[in-house]
């Protein structure tokens, strides 16, 4: 089985909705945007790369998983992670910045996967949302692992 963009594609949109996120307009297909905001993300990520689905909170918060790589757009600040970062450890947490959260609130707010290795920050909506985008990693970084074996 030859396992190209298009397989990736299907396989990342069976895993939403499987969780029904679809249901929530936290999580859309990428061509459910407006032009204005798929030209305009799509100036900010190479031109290989087929986006597939979207957790969006407006223009200047995103994450977007394509066929082999991940996106998340925090005010002005793009960060990437590749199909071979896929399979570092991800830690649900706080992003530093939000220092007013008490211990209390904590996890009301956990809406980051901090990549241990590459230390990056990449942003969810929701617990929920953040939930099956760590998922998503997981299963991408397997379908990788399989595919170069």
């Amino acid at each position: 089985m030859i396992k190209d963009s298009k397989w990736y594609k299907d396989r990342i949109l069976w895993k939403v909705n499987k969780y029904k996120l679809f249901d929530d307009t936290i999580c859309l297909e990428f061509e459910q945007l407006s032009i204005n905001q798929k030209e305009y993300i799509l100036r900010l990520i190479p031109e290989n790369k087929i986006p597939v689905i979207i957790f969006f909170n407006d223009i200047n918060k995103w994450t977007l998983f394509c066929s082999d790589m991940l996106f998340s757009y925090d005010m002005g600040e793009l960060v990437n992670i590749s199909k071979e970062e896929m399979c570092q450890k991800f830690i649900p947490t706080i992003k530093k910045n939000d220092n007013k959260i008490t211990n209390n609130q904590q996890k009301k707010y956990i809406r980051w996967l901090y990549a241990t290795e590459s230390k990056k920050y990449i942003w969810f909506p929701s617990e929920n949302a953040l939930t099956v985008g760590h998922s998503l990693l997981k299963m991408l970084c397997k379908l990788n692992t399989e595919t170069e074996a």
